[in-house]
């Protein structure tokens, strides 16, 4: 079991996780396809959770997701928007 501060993107010096962009990465890692490898397209391309959660179809496929990864984001975005509400993510744990 990984220790309670582990973070598969903890390594990632340039990228900035504030409290205002958990959220988005909730959301986001709960799309089926979309796991470290993927998020690190994701946001080497949008720079953050919330652009890449809100990119277009055709931004989302430029950034390296396939169709099927592309077309889960948003389904989920259409349909998890409650993840976006930080008191959603009390639920989550």
């Amino acid at each position: 079991m990984a220790p309670a501060n582990y973070s598969a993107y903890s390594d990632w010096n340039c990228v900035e996780l504030t409290t205002h962009q958990t959220p988005y990465w909730v959301a986001l890692s709960r799309v089926l396809g979309i796991g470290p490898a993927r998020m690190r397209l994701l946001l080497d391309r949008f720079h953050s959770a919330e652009a890449a959660w809100n990119a277009l179809h055709a931004d989302l496929l430029e950034a390296g997701l396939d169709a099927r990864t592309a077309d889960a984001v948003l389904t989920a975005r259409r349909t998890r928007v409650a993840y976006l509400r930080p008191q959603c993510l009390q639920s989550l744990r």
